[in-house]
């Protein structure tokens, strides 16, 4: 990783929340994936550098956490921990 990089993962958040969307970096800042935290059903932590994520009616994928620091780990398990919930009570009510 060049110095320039570095110092920008220094600073630059790895995961972002706008609305209902969560967008997680994967390997570079600018490298967002995309996903509905409407839809989160389940997610572990395997390791410390990667997560499991698994939206309804979906296969799990495996998003790198590489770089992240560690509070941004809990912070993003606490989201998911708070959406998963949320997602749950709303599948069960609908059903």
């Amino acid at each position: 990783m060049n110095v320039f990089l570095a110092a920008l993962n220094s600073v630059v958040p790895h995961f972002r929340v706008k609305g209902d969307t969560l967008l997680v970096s994967q390997g570079h800042p600018f490298n967002r994936v995309r996903i509905d935290l409407r839809e989160v059903a389940a997610y572990k932590l395997p390791g410390p550098a990667a997560i499991r994520l698994r939206l309804f009616r979906d296969r799990w994928m495996s998003l790198s956490t590489e770089g992240f620091r560690p509070s941004e780990v809990a912070a993003l398990c606490a989201l998911l921990n708070r959406q998963q919930r949320q997602n749950h009570q709303k599948h069960e009510l609908q059903a």
